[in-house]
């Protein structure tokens, strides 16, 4: 999911238009739809109630039309944060319209509670695979459960990023974006960049900072040869052979 997300804007955009405003488009990335696939199946692949589903195609949109049921997304839910869905509630024979319509109720409310914004999103929505809508509640389903291990109760050793005149406390009040930026920029200081980010965004598009944390973290294998080419694109596309 990350690599797709760093190649940018550029590659592969599909443009649908709004059945509600007429003159509205959404667009995005199949290089997105694929790798949210390719991480649904790394981490569902075992799950029995989902042998008909997954693994998800990752050469088309086939994740539009796996999530319709609602299974897959309170499965992918569960496994961000166990538990939060009864799974005897989840409708695993679908029968009806009804049992789908009550499957993303599920999802809807489940992913409220663990902190993704479902302004908008409606079960019909989900249902009908509308992509704009899907792929922004997979994305943020998965950025919490990535997130969720950047804490000082699973990594103690974050309090080296502790700043001057802070307590321990401070640090636990701390978002793990919050601390994972803190984490990012310390990297990028001990190479000895001046380079201070703020966000995972505009921040990290020209992957200025992905080349100099690479080399920070895995000298070995990474060095600082990417930041020499001009375009872009092709320094982006340097950061993903490394990475890979």
């Amino acid at each position: 999911a990350m690599e797709a997300i760093s190649k940018g804007e550029g590659s592969n955009i599909k443009h649908k238009k709004s059945e509600a405003v007429g003159s509205a488009y959404h667009s995005y990335g199949e290089d997105k739809v694929h790798a949210f696939a390719g991480f649904i199946n790394s981490i569902l692949a075992d799950d029995a109630d989902l042998a008909d589903i997954v693994p998800v195609d990752t050469h088309t949109d086939a994740l539009f039309g796996a999530v319709s049921s609602g299974v897959l997304l309170c499965k992918l839910i569960n496994m961000t944060q166990p538990g939060i869905i009864f799974e005897k509630a989840i409708n695993l024979k679908i029968k009806g319209i009804h049992h789908k319509i009550e499957n993303q109720n599920l999802t809807i409310n489940s992913a409220k509670a663990i902190g993704c914004n479902v302004v908008n999103i409606g079960a019909g929505d989900l249902i009908e695979g509308k992509e704009h809508l899907v792929l922004g509640l997979v994305w943020q389903i998965i950025k919490i459960m990535l997130l969720k291990k950047v804490s000082l109760r699973e990594l103690p050793e974050l309090a080296v990023l502790l700043q001057e005149g802070e307590q321990l406390s401070d640090l636990l009040k701390l978002s793990p974006e919050l601390i994972l930026l803190r984490w990012v920029n310390r990297q990028l200081s001990k190479s000895g960049s001046d380079l201070v980010v703020s966000n995972f965004g505009e921040h990290f598009k020209d992957s200025r900072a992905y080349v100099l944390l690479m080399a920070a973290i895995c000298p070995e294998h990474c060095d600082k040869s990417p930041l020499s080419e001009p375009d872009v694109k092709k320094r982006a596309h340097q950061v993903l052979v490394n990475a890979s």
